[in-house]
């Protein structure tokens, strides 16, 4: 049974708390929109909440907050980090389907807006992030989902399928790089088959890699607690970042898992989304190579894949 109950949460007045028989969700509405907290039943928050800034709201200032939110890429000073301070519009769709919709930016004309899909049954979501351009002249953007992961946790990205130099002439997938990524940094582990990212609360610099993945999927482990997300991969589309659809980031405040979608002209009324689904499983142990993702990790994913 799906129940949603209005709440208090984190000193904001207007939150939400969906719940299934397996997993628990708080959306914010005073801000956003923002899914602050994703849990499995009486475990602990998987996102993480930056608590100097719980509860605030308004104002002009763009503050990190936590949790699931939208961007558009690609990534600029000027409409990336536009202040999602204001209150959205909260409403349920039908008995499985919540919809949060912020109001349209100043000097961007994009609309955000979530849906929220939640089973009767199991530890699943689908998460629709949706940009509709309300402007007057067309828009180039990628819808850009990024989950805000909690300390002291791995990310797990898969590398492409390994093949012969014989059978495989050409180039198969990308890593983008940011000016400040050093893959010497110990918390990468660049594996034959995978990609671990740790995340440090005290580490001193932050570290991100841009990936081309066709396997669809992307993960995070915290605390025996299991985090996969799914979407899409459409091949020769124009991706931004170099042709990334992933992206993982990490500082000492949280670690960032992110999706992206192609880059499109939008036109006005027009509306482009991204859609995620997460899965979650508990008593999962935290993988530090090629062999444990296989052992712990791959498992799951793949019970994961079989059924989509």
């Amino acid at each position: 049974m799906v129940t949603h109950v209005p709440i208090e949460y984190a000193g904001w007045k207007q939150a939400h708390r969906l719940t299934n028989d397996a997993l628990e969700m708080v959306v914010v509405s005073e801000i956003g929109p923002r899914i602050i907290s994703l849990s499995l039943r009486n475990s602990h928050n998987l996102f993480r909440e930056l608590s100097e800034e719980l509860g605030k709201t308004g104002g002009n200032e763009f503050r990190l907050y936590g949790g699931q939110r939208l961007w558009a890429a690609p990534e600029n000073q000027e409409s990336t980090y536009y202040p999602d301070n204001n209150p959205c519009e909260f409403r349920q769709v039908d008995e499985f389907l919540f919809r949060v919709t912020a109001p349209v930016e100043r000097g961007t004309d994009l609309q955000k807006e979530l849906d929220i899909q939640l089973p009767e049954a199991g530890a699943s979501v689908t998460v629709v992030h949706r940009i509709t351009n309300q402007g007057q002249q067309s828009a180039c953007l990628a819808p850009w989902a990024l989950s805000v992961m909690n300390l002291n946790g791995t990310a797990i990205v898969p590398l492409p399928p390994y093949g012969s130099h014989a059978e495989n002439l050409a180039p198969v997938s990308v890593l983008s790089l940011w000016a400040y990524t050093d893959l010497s940094d110990p918390r990468w582990t660049v594996g034959a088959e995978y990609i671990l990212l740790r995340q440090d609360a005290l580490a001193g610099t932050p570290q991100k890699l841009g990936l081309q993945i066709s396997q669809g999927w992307a993960a995070y482990v915290l605390d025996g607690v299991l985090f996969v997300k799914t979407f899409g991969f459409k091949a020769n589309c124009p991706y931004p970042d170099y042709g990334s659809n992933t992206e993982i980031y990490t500082d000492h405040r949280m670690l960032e898992v992110e999706s992206l979608g192609a880059l499109t002209n939008v036109e006005p009324g027009a509306s482009v989304t991204q859609t995620e689904t997460w899965h979650l499983f508990g008593e999962v142990s935290t993988p530090t190579s090629d062999a444990e993702v296989e052992e712990f990790v791959m498992p799951h994913i793949q019970s994961v894949l079989g059924s989509t």
